[in-house]
């Protein structure tokens, strides 16, 4: 019985040499290999025909992951913003400018 190992990846699988080099590695030393991955923009196949003998999984995950950045960053700031005395009034506007801006970055449209 062949041991199975799933390998998660946080980015493009596609794009990621490393992840591919090592699946591959993997399967030559009988195990069994599923690679989960996030799906690129510019491919819409969901699960693509390759020549690898592993499977590839990938997900669109691009909107989740942003709106779970932005409750990350949201938390952060709100931390940081009680932190802060009241007295330093310059500091809070400062930190209010920096994560405006970071929101903004955040949710910029990509041109193509």
């Amino acid at each position: 019985m062949r041991t199975k190992v799933a390998a998660v990846v946080f980015n493009s699988v596609f794009r990621d040499a490393r992840v591919l080099k090592q699946a591959e590695s993997m399967e030559k030393n009988n195990y069994e290999v599923k690679v989960f991955g996030i799906q690129d923009e510019n491919n819409k196949i969901r699960n693509p025909k390759t020549n690898y003998q592993f499977d590839i999984i990938l997900s669109e995950c691009h909107s989740y992951r942003k709106f779970l950045l932005c409750g990350i960053l949201t938390l952060f700031f709100v931390f940081i913003f009680h932190k802060i005395p009241d007295h330093a009034g310059f500091l809070k506007g400062i930190v209010i400018v920096f994560f405006l801006f970071a929101f903004l970055f955040l949710f910029k449209k990509k041109n193509k």
